[in-house]
């Protein structure tokens, strides 16, 4: 199995946003210093065969412009995820809410959804291969990453990895949410 990296951008929010440093508590402190992977799959939609000549691109939902456009929106009220993480003045770990961007990787797969998925059970190559890397260890480090695989079978997997002090997973919910939302998604 293997995936091409066919784009990596930074996605900046669409919007000027606050930057100042968040203080991180003890218990985001104790927390393993790594990002969180998640992967949503997407199954490929059956043929349209409506004949409207709208001429949406095959991709649809998933046009990467769209997703990063949308991104970019739901950046501004999740804005610390835009940021990066730091060293305050007293070495202690903090958010550096500077608004540089999250990870945006657009990739292609030579596998199916049946093939990575028949067992619905998490798997360190769905890991490797459909979640962006990026270090999570010293700072500075991304704080948000993104990567849209388009399956061979028409199919897409969305892998995210927020970094885990950045928030908990109702928060992580409503930032998907957001995104997903987003009315240039939705139609």
């Amino acid at each position: 199995m293997k995936v091409e990296v066919v784009d990596t951008t930074l996605v900046a929010p669409s919007e000027p946003t606050p930057r100042h440093t968040l203080w991180l508590s003890n218990l985001d402190l104790a927390v393993p210093k790594t990002h969180t992977p998640l992967v949503y799959y997407y199954p490929a939609p059956p043929p349209a065969g409506d004949g409207d000549g709208d001429g949406e691109k095959e991709e649809g939902f998933f046009a990467p412009e769209r997703l990063r456009e949308a991104l970019a929106r739901a950046l501004v009220p999740f804005y610390p995820l835009a940021g990066r993480m730091a060293t305050g003045p007293e070495g202690r770990l903090e958010i550096d809410c500077n608004g540089e961007g999250a990870l945006f990787v657009v990739a292609r797969a030579d596998f199916t959804g049946d093939e990575m998925f028949r067992d619905f059970e998490p798997s360190p190559e769905a890991r490797r291969l459909l979640v962006p890397f990026a270090a999570s260890g010293d700072p500075p480090c991304l704080l948000a990453m993104v990567q849209v695989t388009f399956l061979k079978c028409g199919g897409v997997a969305v892998g995210t990895g927020m970094h885990h002090v950045t928030m908990d997973g109702a928060g992580a919910i409503q930032f998907i949410r957001t995104w997903t939302t987003d009315q240039s998604l939705v139609r």
